[in-house]
């Protein structure tokens, strides 16, 4: 909590937030499928990046993205989502490799979903 506040008062413009569902619950996608990870509402502070991770899947980005909509409450704060694991595929004779496929539908799914398209800022340029 003292560092996020130290943080907070000398604001950098690389400094970002980082919120892990998995982290937070303790649980992960395959050891809970039923309960929904906690998404927490960013830090208040406009100068501060926040994203979201943990649980996220091509299967469920959809509602995920709804839920991070509204757990933001806010149409112009911008804010960022991590699915490194959830771009992951197992195949035969493969472990763990990137799936391009699943990035497309990644990709699909949050211009389908027409959520509120923040300014560009510093972070994401």
């Amino acid at each position: 909590r003292a560092l996020t506040c130290q943080l907070m008062n000398d604001c950098q413009p690389n400094l970002a937030f980082f919120y892990d569902a998995e982290e937070a619950s303790g649980s992960s996608p395959k050891s809970t499928p039923n309960a929904p990870p906690r998404r927490p509402p960013p830090c208040p502070h406009p100068g501060i990046h926040c994203g979201y991770g943990g649980c996220l899947t091509v299967d469920n980005l959809t509602d995920e993205l709804r839920r991070i909509a509204r757990a933001v409450d806010s149409p112009g704060r911008p804010v960022w989502v991590d699915l490194e694991s959830g771009l992951r595929a197992q195949r035969a004779g493969r472990s763990d490799e990137f799936d391009l496929g699943k990035a497309w539908a990644c990709i699909r799914t949050v211009f389908d979903l027409d959520l509120p398209k923040p300014r560009p800022t510093f972070a994401s340029r």
